[in-house]
């Protein structure tokens, strides 16, 4: 991940987004697990990457606080629902639109009123 930053850390718009939770399927209630998005291997990989794209002034952005109360409903015991999807898409592009984002690449101190809710 840091040979990847390293070249994209200058471009304007790119940012990092969150790996939401996935449904306990098979692969990750194995033993030994096949798969390691378990809700605290995803806690611990935002952590981190949080922490990279911010030390380098890249815009994160955290959408878990819309998918995180659903996490486990997918009717396919995979995919989110179409809704929650939606609702991603849909708050991401108008977080990205209004500009709650400062130059710097950090959330800024002061968003309008109407955005300050997508600030996680």
């Amino acid at each position: 991940m840091e040979a990847m930053l390293e070249k994209v850390e200058k471009h304007p718009n790119v940012f990092g987004r969150s790996m939401h939770y996935n449904p306990l399927g098979d692969e990750k209630m194995r033993c030994p697990h096949e798969d390691g998005r378990t809700p605290p291997h995803v806690d611990s990989y935002n952590l981190i990457a949080k922490q990279m794209f911010k030390s380098r002034g890249i815009k994160w952005f955290d959408t878990r606080w819309i998918d995180g109360a659903v996490w486990d409903s997918a009717i396919d015991w995979n995919h989110l629902s179409p809704a929650v999807e939606v609702v991603q898409a849909t708050t991401l592009a108008y977080t990205l639109k209004i500009g709650i984002f400062s130059s710097t690449g950090g959330l800024r101190a002061n968003p309008t009123a109407e955005s300050s809710y997508f600030i996680n």
